[in-house]
């Protein structure tokens, strides 16, 4: 594979939702402005449950079904992925995500010419406790000769996977951070028609934190402060339905949950973003509230820490008090939380770019093609 000839990469993922798939679309996206040709293989039953919409900049997207859980299915659900995959002569195959990661790297021996294999996480099995840890980490273990390099988005998201899951030899691991497109930078701090005082992006899971969000607007609520809180992103009709029984039991009245939104137009008319997740790799919704000026306030875990680096704002996780704290201070002190945003602003301007992200993702792709 000579550095400046096209290649044919095929981006494997579970689900196309999510910061996951929303890295995989900007590697398509910058991939396919060098001339490269990206073959998309993904579960389309996980959008529609979800209610988003596979598209995108891929020369072809192909369809298996690929379970969250391990179970029997995996069998024919490997032969598929492997039936889809052959095809396409591709040099590169990489994997986003644990369920694909295990998909790519099984059936990449079999793969004529044999394709290199890039693996990123996307927190995946860092993020699980317990038996299941323990066993999946066995698995990563026995995975990691089939793989060529595992690319962290975040230099804590390398670390949560060297302390839980497995050893990464020397030079086999890379951190690139994910970043975001110089038309998202827009500066939204200095507008002044703002509807909504807490927004939170992402996922409507356990992990996100939404519970311990609705714990603190219900603290504030009891001390008299009340804010108008959107909680928005996709979910599966159970976890919505949980969330909104929760905020109604709380007693919450002034709490949306929209769905899925445009994250930039409703971060335009957000005074505060609220992320309080239990495990993130490296979250977009803090990317973009950063690069638009929008305070933050988040959870101590993961890549946040590597966003927000002057500490402030930030929250251990299942802290509902603490977070509450730190949402009124915010609120009530909003001067200097957008000077505290726009610093961030001008940080990430420098090192969340998604072009930097597309080329050392290039650049790794070559580099093991010449060892």
């Amino acid at each position: 594979m000579d550095r400046q000839e096209s290649i044919r990469v095929i981006h494997i993922i579970r689900a196309p939702v999510g910061g996951a798939f929303r890295h995989v679309r900007d590697l398509i996206k910058g991939l396919g402005a060098l001339g490269d040709t990206n073959i998309l293989i993904t579960d389309p039953r996980h959008a529609q449950k979800l209610g988003v919409q596979v598209s995108g900049d891929a020369a072809s997207v192909l369809f298996a079904r690929m379970g969250r859980l391990p179970g029997l299915g995996d069998l024919l659900s490997l032969a598929r992925v492997r039936k889809l995959a052959a095809p396409q002569r591709a040099q590169v195959l990489h994997c986003h995500g644990a369920k694909a990661g295990l998909y790519g790297r099984l059936i990449a021996p079999t793969l004529r010419p044999r394709p290199l294999v890039i693996y990123t996480p996307h927190g995946g099995v860092s993020h699980i406790r317990g038996l299941k840890s323990r066993v999946l980490g066995l698995v990563e273990q026995m995975l990691l000769p089939l793989t060529h390099r595992i690319i962290f988005v975040s230099a804590a998201e390398k670390e949560m996977f060297n302390e839980s899951v497995s050893r990464i030899p020397s030079g086999r691991a890379v951190v690139v951070y994910n970043g975001l497109w110089e038309s998202e930078f827009e500066y939204f701090g200095s507008l002044s028609e703002k509807d909504i005082d807490v927004l939170f992006l992402g996922e409507l899971r356990h992990i996100k934190g939404v519970d311990v969000l609705l714990r603190a607007l219900a603290h504030l609520s009891d001390k008299g402060v009340q804010l108008r809180a959107v909680i928005a992103g996709p979910g599966d009709p159970r976890s919505r339905e949980y969330f909104v029984d929760m905020a109604h039991s709380l007693g919450l009245r002034e709490v949306a949950f929209p769905g899925w939104v445009e994250a930039e137009e409703t971060l335009r008319r957000s005074r505060l973003l609220v992320l309080p997740s239990r495990g993130e790799a490296l979250p977009y919704g803090v990317l973009e509230a950063v690069a638009h000026g929008v305070p933050t306030v988040a959870s101590r875990v993961g890549g946040i820490p590597e966003v927000i680096l002057d500490n402030e704002d930030l929250v251990d996780p299942d802290d509902w008090l603490g977070l509450a704290n730190a949402i009124e201070h915010a609120t009530t002190h909003y001067g200097e939380a957008l000077h505290r945003a726009a610093k961030r602003r001008e940080r990430a301007k420098e090192l969340f770019r998604a072009q930097d992200c597309v080329a050392a993702t290039r650049r790794i792709y070559s580099e093991c093609a010449y060892e």
